[in-house]
């Protein structure tokens, strides 16, 4: 891609992204890109009594999703 579009971070708190509806495919990729981490700072969070450590480019909600997921299924 040679350009892009930027959306500034207010814009998911807004009524107009917070209102009921179904979102597009476009809809979820943005919002897939706005939970992705772009500090480069490593960030742990502690899940289920275990830290867990979200990267750069990852989704701390995914990981945690993931987390719960393996857990759920090794019971």
């Amino acid at each position: 891609m040679s350009s892009f579009l930027m959306i500034p971070k207010d814009f998911f708190n807004s009524p107009i992204w917070k209102g009921k509806r179904k979102f597009s495919k476009a809809e979820c990729l943005i919002d897939i890109l706005h939970e992705i981490r772009y500090s480069k700072e490593t960030e742990r969070v502690m899940i289920a009594e275990t830290f867990i450590k979200c990267e750069q480019g990852q989704s701390l909600n995914i990981v945690r999703n993931v987390f719960h997921d393996i857990t759920r299924l090794a019971i």
